[in-house]
């Protein structure tokens, strides 16, 4: 089971506002996608005459995308040799599945937990889908983690069904993988006109997903017990994790999966590629591993063609083949938009400066840092307004291209939600080398305080060509290391 996490609820003179919700709170939103964590099914069912079977299955479940009102994860189930995939599935930050919803209630309430009373907020939310109405009531107390403390769903409908899950312990020390976990316990009880199955669970915020161990039982009203469950944590990864107050957890660079190297048909942590403009490659030197690859030299209207396909669901496995281009090519991405390639959101802290470096192996290039005071949407070309132009044209049917950005270095109008950006140059040579902004950090909250989350867009433009990128990283400024001065000249580190 997934807990969500809330972050505020704003009060008008009226009515009461929708909780807004901090994925940095959230035992999934709190790390950055490409996380995931594997946990082993123990199930042992019993049949008539005391006979059981039992089945042990490997279930491990990735985090693909998080987005404003909910995360996307997608499961594999390996049992034995045999494997079998789920396709993604969206749940809100309260855990239940996403479905368009039919009424949304809020109002304050309380809970009670180890002799103390906790101020929550209580969500309601009603929906319906196929004649089968859903009812769920979500607890949520802003001062304390797991912040949702108790949730209660009705199911109405051909199968009535009612599940309440609370929060029963906090600080509870439990050791799974040889790890101590500081964990909070939660009992959950699902009830239905012929059986109740009670589970017992232990999880944590250090591991995406939260859940490390869960034990279950399910007895039929008149067959007694039919089966029981255990739930173990057995392997996990969590990228780029944050802390509950939004604040990166210490380490190194903060842009996670800054070397490509973790992926699966494309680098976590970082925006599809397209398998025209951009692709995931391996370098030559087995020692650097994989890169990015950057073609600027496509023509404009295939690749906007193209991209209002992979907007829509197109795989980037099917990209067609590149059409042939033509001197002076100014009709290119690279004489018109140039190729943009988005890091996830990255939290940050106020006051704080930060430094990039980059591997580059090809012409000059711009990479950005752009900051946001919100979470910024995550999908493909959300910060490309001339993109976005064409996209609106072509879902009316004419998909014409508009409102493109001259070539120049000041590309009016492209990013359109952000508080901040800074920009520094790279790249120039035939061969890898390291660039940074010499002696001149990066200062997101300096003159602009709202700034929460940053993002890079790496950007090859003129000439047309490929481009070569690796080793990004995002860290904390450190004057002994790194040095300052007030010059803006970029340089080579």
């Amino acid at each position: 089971m997934i807990f969500g996490v809330g972050a505020l609820l704003l009060f008008a003179a009226i009515e009461l506002l929708a909780i807004r919700i901090q994925p940095s709170t959230h035992p999934w939103g709190r790390f950055e996608p490409g996380s995931w964590q594997t946990v082993r099914v123990t199930t042992e069912a019993f049949a008539g005459g005391g006979d059981s079977t039992t089945d042990i299955a490997d279930v491990t479940t990735r985090l693909v995308r998080i987005d404003k009102d909910g995360v996307v994860l997608a499961r594999e189930t390996k049992r034995g040799d045999a494997v079998t995939e789920d396709g993604e599935t969206k749940y809100a930050w309260d855990g239940t599945i996403f479905r368009g919803t039919a009424d949304e209630k809020y109002s304050v309430s309380e809970f009670y937990l180890e002799g103390r009373t906790y101020t929550c907020q209580k969500h309601e939310l009603r929906t319906e889908e196929n004649g089968r109405k859903t009812m769920t009531k979500a607890w949520y107390s802003p001062d304390q983690s797991p912040y949702f403390l108790k949730t209660l769903t009705k199911i109405k409908g051909n199968r009535r069904e009612m599940t309440l899950m609370e929060v029963t312990a906090l600080n509870v020390e439990k050791t799974v993988l040889d790890e101590q976990f500081q964990c909070w316990e939660s009992e959950r009880v699902t009830s239905s006109k012929v059986a109740k199955k009670h589970r017992r669970s232990y999880s944590t915020m250090t591991v995406p997903g939260g859940i490390i161990l869960a034990e279950s039982e399910t007895v039929d009203s008149q067959q007694g017990t039919m089966s029981t469950k255990r739930v173990e944590l057995i392997a996990y990864s969590g990228i780029g994790a944050t802390a509950a107050d939004g604040n990166l957890i210490s380490r190194e660079n903060i842009l996670p999966n800054g070397d490509f190297d973790k992926g699966d048909g494309g680098p976590f942590s970082w925006q599809r590629i397209d398998g025209l403009t951009t692709f995931w490659v391996k370098d030559p030197d087995p020692e650097r591993g994989m890169v990015l690859k950057v073609d600027t030299d496509v023509l404009q209207a295939q690749a906007y063609k193209w991209w209002s396909r992979l907007a829509n669901g197109a795989d980037p496995r099917n990209a067609p083949l590149k059409a042939p281009t033509t001197e002076p090519k100014y009709d290119t991405l690279a004489g018109l938009d140039g190729v943009f390639y988005w890091s996830n959101a990255i939290p940050i802290e106020h006051g704080k400066k930060y430094w990039i470096t980059v591997d580059v192996k090809g012409q000059q290039m711009f990479v950005w840092l752009v900051g946001y005071a919100e979470m910024p949407d995550l999908s493909f070309a959300a910060d490309n307004a001339a993109v976005q132009s064409y996209l609106a044209k072509a879902g009316e049917g004419s998909g014409r291209i508009s409102n493109t950005p001259s070539r120049t270095t000041d590309k009016k109008g492209f990013f359109e939600k952000y508080s901040f950006k800074g920009r520094m140059d790279a790249g120039g040579s035939d061969e890898w080398q390291t660039y940074s902004r010499r002696n001149k950090p990066f200062g997101p909250t300096r003159f602009t305080p709202d700034v929460k989350y940053v993002r890079i867009m790496l950007y090859p433009y003129w000439p047309p060509g490929e481009y070569y990128i690796d080793n990004v990283n995002l860290v904390e400024y450190d004057p002994e290391r790194h040095g300052e001065k007030s010059g803006t000249m970029p340089g080579r580190h």
